[in-house]
């Protein structure tokens, strides 16, 4: 299609993609008004290849009350995004079952910026960035309420990138991976918190930010990296492993989170993997601290 994909400023109730569509600009543009759902279907292949554009862009107070994506969604520019939405534009519930890509330095997977909404993610597929300084997720002055990732999230440097924006909670659920190169999970957006619910993998460290964030280990969760906080900022990290369970820290261990708690379970520190500076350390009843390591 050359530049030119498919732009709507009007509104669409069901906009269906079973083909391909490759362009050098945005493969699909909601510029503005309302489409009630996209669905790309699993033969369905939407892809920029020119730079600082998106294979699908919601924008300029438009709103999709859903997109399901079965096939795949790319940018292969630099700074391009397999999805874009901002310049407060809404997604109301944005399911992947396919993959979403962006392959080249700065791009994204998927990209919430300038006051652009996602009110729920749900992910059971693959949303990557493998280009230089790559992040699968990137929130940088955009909302996400919900994360739920059963799937893989990958970034080159970081799979979910928080960077003055907001994510209200992070369900990373059982079998759902989250990686990144130099971090799994950073949130940089100063006093914001963000909850994460962890029962699947997070690989790579947990930079929390400056606010009351909370991660949540659970049963069969795990964390391959450190978490790292800010002294005085409320943020805690909490176990509610099975009750006979027992975990392992990872080298960094936890740093500065005002609180620990282990509710159930074992927790195990060793010279390489320390609890320090929280202000405080509950072990409940039944559950254990081996402290191999400093707290």
């Amino acid at each position: 299609l050359g530049s030119a994909g498919i732009n709507s400023s009007g509104t669409i109730g069901t906009l269906t993609n079973a083909g391909t569509i490759s362009t050098t600009g945005s493969g699909v543009t909601i510029a503005a008004g309302s489409v009630g759902s996209i669905v790309n279907v699993s033969s369905g292949t939407i892809i920029t290849t020119g730079g600082a554009n998106s294979g699908i862009v919601v924008g300029t107070s438009a709103t999709v009350a859903s997109l399901t994506n079965l096939g795949t969604v790319a940018g292969t520019g630099v700074l391009t995004r397999g999805i874009s939405v901002a310049t407060r534009g809404t997604i109301g519930t944005l399911t992947n079952n396919g993959t979403l890509l962006g392959s080249s330095i700065f791009s994204y997977g998927l990209q919430v910026a300038i006051l652009g909404t996602i009110n729920t993610l749900v992910n059971n597929g693959v949303i990557t960035d493998t280009g230089l300084f790559g992040q699968a997720v990137a929130v940088p002055q955009g909302f996400i309420g919900t994360i739920v990732n059963a799937g893989t999230i990958q970034g080159e440097s970081v799979g979910i990138a928080i960077t003055t924006g907001t994510v209200g909670t992070i369900n990373n659920l059982a079998g759902g991976l989250i990686t990144g190169g130099a971090t799994g999970i950073a949130n940089v957006t100063g006093t914001i918190p963000v909850v994460i619910n962890n029962a699947g993998t997070i690989s790579g460290p947990v930079s929390l930010s400056a606010g009351p964030d909370a991660v949540n280990m659970l049963a069969g969760g795990t964390i391959a990296g450190s978490i790292v906080g800010s002294v005085g900022s409320g943020a805690s990290v909490n176990f509610r492993l099975a009750p006979s369970g027992t975990y392992a820290l990872a080298s960094g261990g936890i740093a500065s989170v005002d609180t620990v708690s282990i509710a159930t379970g074992t927790v195990v520190t060793n010279a390489g993997s320390t609890i320090s500076g929280a202000r405080l350390v509950t072990v409940g009843v039944g559950a254990g601290l081996n402290a191999g390591g400093t707290i």
